[in-house]
């Protein structure tokens, strides 16, 4: 990620076609599947804690009932130019020990350039980042998109297999689609 006060940045979702995934299951004690998720994505991107950032952990009990919202953004680093960007929402409630929980999943891929100094913000720096652009990094970022993408299949994957041995536990996993929602 470049650290600069001003920069451009390109981004672009993994999928054409699929921007955002969301997974729905309902059964036994949906809230045990918090912290079983936050190993899951420490495991599939490989990332340190630092790379995680919980923005929002929202957690009500009432009585019998469990209402939690939880928002990770985590950041895969490829290179000083680009990284991927997952956004997991986890939301979910119970009453009794039995509810639902969804999962958000928004994924992005993203290159910036900084745009600090005198000199990248003159024509003849961005004839010559394009032209590396263009030249010798595209490649390298076609790369890091198809690992994007693999990255995120083994996530959903690894997402289906808790939900699986969930549901044998006393769940079932009632929706899982694709959106194209931005």
């Amino acid at each position: 990620m470049v650290w600069a006060r001003s920069k451009m940045i390109i981004q672009e979702y993994p999928y054409e076609q699929r921007r955002d995934l969301i997974i729905g299951w309902a059964g036994k004690n949906p809230e045990k599947a918090y912290l079983e998720i936050y190993h899951i994505i420490k495991d599939v991107f490989n990332v340190p804690d630092s790379h995680i950032q919980e923005v929002l952990f929202q957690w009500d009990t009432l009585g019998n009932k469990e209402k939690f919202k939880v928002i990770w953004r985590v950041v895969k680093d490829f290179d000083i130019y680009s990284y991927l960007r997952v956004d997991i929402s986890l939301s979910g409630e119970s009453v009794n020990g039995y509810g639902k929980l969804n999962i958000y999943i928004k994924p992005r891929f993203l290159t910036e350039y900084p745009q600090d100094s005198l000199f990248q913000q003159t024509i003849l720096y961005e004839m010559w980042r394009r032209f590396w652009h263009v030249v010798f990094y595209d490649k390298v970022r076609a790369r890091y998109l198809e690992e994007s993408r693999a990255l995120l299949r083994e996530f959903q994957d690894r997402l289906k297999q808790l939900f699986e041995s969930l549901a044998s536990e006393g769940g079932e996993e009632v929706a899982s689609k694709d959106t194209s929602q931005s």
